[in-house]
């Protein structure tokens, strides 16, 4: 494998606390939920999502093909079938290209990209992904077109670890028409305020999970 997907980022483990909290609030817990994650990496967090939340009506957890990324994440899933309700989990390639303004056209299968953007999604979820250029200009993208007016996206990012990427990424977000704000757990005490990006040479990262969403057009 030849991606960062193989690895558990601290994040997660941070997002996780913070959906454990929030399901109800967020209703994450509610009927009929679709969820679908980007970047999905080893498949850490979507397997304990799957596995808290076992009446999910499906979670989809996607990956690129590119450097066995998908394999693996799929051979993870499999290790662990009887953990997770597998019936409700499945696997799809997500070539981020496929969602651009001039899309790639050699998607290994383009079935999958048909099925992300038709599908209604409740929430599209995601941790540590803007590391490099295809998250600053390509995932916004990605985001904007899994997400209608009833879509929440939950994305949880290590705050100044590349302050410059963090810049472009929002703003890329909202040339797409996502809004956005940081969010923390209720009763979680606020962080100790943020530089401005830039100001600071070696700024103290921290994690940060930020909602996202495309407003009404009323």
């Amino acid at each position: 494998m030849s991606t960062t997907g193989g690895h558990v980022w601290d994040a997660v483990h941070h997002f996780l606390d913070f959906l454990e909290i929030m399901k109800e609030d967020i209703g994450l817990d509610q009927p009929n939920v679709r969820v679908v994650e980007l970047g999905a990496g080893c498949g850490y967090l979507g397997m304990v999502i799957g596995r808290n939340l076992p009446n999910l009506e499906e979670l989809c957890l996607t990956e690129m093909v590119w450097g066995n990324a998908l394999e693996h994440l799929e051979y993870n899933i499999s290790i662990n079938q009887d953990r997770i309700p597998i019936d409700s989990v499945q696997t799809r390639a997500c070539d981020w290209s496929l969602f651009q303004d001039t899309p790639a056209t050699d998607s290994e299968r383009p079935q999958d990209y048909d099925y992300l953007r038709q599908t209604s999604w409740d929430f599209v979820i995601g941790s540590e992904l803007v590391y490099n250029e295809a998250g600053v200009h390509m995932l916004p993208n990605v985001m904007a077109a899994l997400t209608s007016p009833k879509t929440h996206i939950y994305y949880c990012h290590s705050k100044h670890r590349y302050d410059k990427m963090d810049m472009d990424f929002f703003a890329n977000l909202e040339a797409a028409g996502l809004c956005w704000e940081e969010v923390r757990a209720k009763n979680v005490p606020a962080p100790p305020p943020s530089p401005p990006p830039l100001t600071e040479l070696f700024p103290r990262m921290r994690f940060a999970i930020f909602h996202i969403w495309r407003p009404s057009s009323n």
